[in-house]
């Protein structure tokens, strides 16, 4: 006897009603009556601390209980690779400003998670910091307009900012204006005893209420937190962060990538979350939840900046549009659907499919080999691997689609596929013939991405460059190096050139700084051929690292 053949099944999200969400968007998106509670996210997905319940059949039961019980619906490759739904599907509606956190990488979370459970300290209890030993890098795609704190501000402009608190500057070592003076700032900013601090923030905040203040002013952002959050209490020492990380603004449609290590805080508008499946956040204030400062300056980067604002890459053909992110654990992507259009679709893992209709009275269907599956507003589906189907629509829609990446075609430009190219001693090696600069710019890319994806690089990392005496690594006619700077840049992060330099002098660079690097040289090979050597802050890349730069290559 054969069992049934997967199908996509509808999920409800779990509602998470934290002080921060907004009581009228999620009610009026799910088409439910708002009860004046604040709405803050819609989880679609499998985490057990708030799974989303699954409708199969006759049965109801939550996603991660179904998947736990017939593992085989996320395929053979993502079972492998991950063991379980790797991804997290949100609607986020913050109408308060959120806390200043980080997120772990993989081996930060891992360590951390792992420390705790030796403690002894249960999984629900508040004090816990690490409640899983996964990372979780995070995509936000704005429903409405947006504003956010993400990454560093640029070290002129902190020390711009500081002179501009002189109550607290005077409390508060000379900053030096480097990735290093930030962090001797901080750590000096939190062993400050509390009455001086309340008193100087006290101060600030008085000053700052008697000035027109607008959204694009930090102060203002500083002043509604303070409202919001302080209530008769002290002011919040989290507030310092309003004023040294990035103020910004996305548009409906923008979307903003952060990876792990990256300070960030969410102030106010809704939007579509995809994120790993995780749940471990590092707080330093603005929220009544626990906080450890200490442990969040451990893991962050002081030399994160903001990120790049995303749009979509759009395939009209499929009517699909993909925001690009490092992650390999999630990728997401909008489709169109106007009457009549069918956009057909198979899945070699697991999806999500939300249903964003431009109106309440449109219908989403996703039509497959036994059946019909209807999606109103804010509904979703778990589409299993294996499955074909069929999207349509009755009008107007937008379907946003959350998949583990991989499993299609390696794309072209301009009419070129990319040559694949093989690791040699801790580098990509080839024929110059074979390493365009296309295939430079991918392979560089792809490496980069994997530094990100590990916590070893953030948006506005600098990486170290070199290269050899071959023609083919810099000249007028030919340049690697330079296919190698631009990616470097596209990717958000500083190229810095050495020069000609040996492949030691490089990577002793590396090391000393605590940077990435990538060295052009083709070693002793001869001239017709050339190579890429990659270095990570700890060194060359080691054997274990080829499969997961080659899988991000390939991404």
């Amino acid at each position: 006897m054969t069992s049934a053949a997967p199908t996509p099944l509808r999920l409800v999200p779990s509602v998470q009603h934290y002080a921060w969400g907004d009581p009228a968007f999620l009610p009026d998106l799910l088409g439910v009556n708002s009860d004046g509670k604040p709405w803050a996210e819609a989880w679609y997905g499998a985490h057990p601390s708030a799974p989303s319940t699954v409708f199969q059949g006759e049965q109801v039961r939550p996603l991660d209980v179904l998947l736990t019980e017939a593992p085989g619906l996320l395929g053979e490759r993502v079972l492998r690779r991950f063991g379980r739904l790797p991804f997290l599907l949100k609607i986020l509606a913050a109408h308060k400003p959120l806390s200043i956190q980080v997120h772990p990488s993989e081996a930060q979370a891992a360590e951390g998670f792992s420390r705790e459970q030796e403690q002894r300290i249960p999984l629900n209890a508040p004090q816990r910091s690490y409640r899983d030993p996964y990372a979780k890098p995070e995509l936000l795609v704005a429903l409405t307009n947006f504003r956010a704190l993400c990454g560093f501000r640029p070290p002129e402009q902190i020390a711009a900012a500081l002179r501009g608190l002189p109550e607290l500057q005077e409390l508060l070592p000379p900053f030096l204006p480097n990735d290093t003076g930030l962090r001797r700032l901080l750590e000096a900013y939190f062993a400050l005893p509390s009455p001086p601090l309340t008193r100087a923030w006290e101060q600030v905040l008085v000053r700052l209420s008697g000035r027109p203040l607008d959204q694009d002013d930090p102060a203002f952002w500083a002043m509604v937190a303070h409202r919001e959050l302080a209530e008769d209490k002290p002011p919040d020492r989290g507030l310092l962060f309003v004023f040294l990380l990035e103020l910004i603004h996305l548009t409906p449609g923008q979307g903003i990538f952060l990876p792990a290590r990256v300070p960030h805080a969410y102030l106010q508008g809704c939007g579509i979350e995809l994120m790993g499946n995780s749940d471990n956040v590092l707080r330093a204030g603005l929220t009544p939840k626990h906080i450890d400062p200490q442990e969040l300056l451990r893991v962050a980067r002081f030399d994160a900046c903001v990120p790049i604002p995303l749009a979509p890459f759009w395939d009209e053909a499929q009517q699909e549009g993909t925001f690009p992110t490092p992650s390999d654990e999630f990728e997401l992507s909008q489709i169109r659907i106007v009457p009549g259009l069918k956009i057909e679709r198979s899945s070699w893992g697991p999806e999500i499919l939300l249903s964003l209709p431009n109106d309440t009275e449109t219908q989403v269907q996703l039509v497959y080999a036994n059946g019909v599956l209807k999606l109103l507003r804010g509904q979703a589906a778990f589409v299993p691997a294996g499955v074909s189907y069929r999207v349509e629509a009755s009008g107007e829609a937008s379907v946003f689609r959350a998949v583990v990446p991989g499993g299609g075609e390696v794309g072209g430009f301009r009419g070129r596929h990319p040559a694949r190219l093989a690791f040699g001693t801790s580098g990509l090696r080839g024929l110059i013939t074979d390493i365009t600069d296309l295939e430079v710019y991918v392979n560089t890319r792809g490496f980069l991405d994997f530094l990100v994806a590990t916590g070893d690089a953030a948006p506005g990392t600098t990486v170290a460059l070199a290269g050899d005496l071959r023609p083919s690594t810099d000249s007028p006619t030919r340049s690697i190096l330079r296919a190698v700077a631009r990616a470097v840049e596209d990717s958000g992060m500083r190229p810095l050139d050495l020069g000609k330099i040996p492949t030691p002098a490089l990577t002793l660079y590396s090391l000393e700084q605590g940077i990435p690097g990538v060295m052009v040289t083709g070693s002793h090979i001869p001239f017709d051929r050339n190579g890429i050597k990659f270095i990570r802050s700890s060194g060359e890349v080691l054997k274990e690292d080829e499969n997961p730069i080659l899988e991000a290559v390939g991404r």
